[in-house]
């Protein structure tokens, strides 16, 4: 499914995945496999940290870092909603959906560029201003070149679940397959 979800965007189709599991199930290690098969893209990455979950816009900040020199590329409603709510200018009143039209424009805008992967780890810990913009954005992308991964942890409330996104669930080893692998690593040289 992530194979497929990266092919699409490197063909200018947009897509979206939220990786649900237990801890430990592998998640994390399936967003990394994403990121070293991203190839060219533009790699986009954030991680929720439930210290920083009451901050607004800190998630989005940390994710769109690295495109932010193409702000001024964006409608000048949206460019100074955005830079207010990231702290790069006055804070105008920006509306919600100002903000979240922005995170849409900026990755369709970074994506021109080249296809974009968008990875957030722990998305369940993301500040909820982060998270609306990015749901929103997760909604309406469709012929711009991006690949939207989510993971979020099983036992956790699911953020994204209104917005009906496509999911993959991640299970843990069955005891059988753990007991291979672990004799498997046991015996491989390092």
């Amino acid at each position: 499914m992530i194979d497929r979800l990266l092919d699409q965007a490197s063909r200018g189709v947009s897509g979206t995945l939220v990786v649900r599991g237990e801890p430990g199930a592998g998640k994390t290690a399936l967003l990394r496999c994403a990121i070293e098969r991203a190839g060219d893209m533009t790699v986009l990455s954030a991680r929720g940290v439930e210290a920083d979950s009451e901050l607004a816009f800190a998630g989005l900040s940390d994710l769109l870092r690295p495109v932010l020199d193409h702000l001024d590329k964006l409608p000048p409603p949206q460019a100074d909603a955005l830079a207010g709510a990231l702290a790069l200018g006055p804070r105008p009143p920006g509306d919600p959906f100002t903000i979240s039209a922005a995170t849409l424009s900026m990755l369709g805008v970074a994506a021109e560029v080249r296809p974009v992967l968008v990875v957030v780890d722990d998305a369940q810990w993301l500040d909820a201003s982060s998270r609306a913009a990015l749901l929103f954005a997760a909604r309406r992308l469709d012929a711009d070149a991006v690949a939207l991964l989510l993971a979020v942890g099983e036992a956790e409330a699911d953020p994204f679940e209104q917005g009906a996104l496509p999911e993959l669930v991640v299970g843990g080893l069955e005891r059988g397959a753990a007991t291979l692998l672990l004799a498997g690593s046991l015996t491989s040289p390092v």
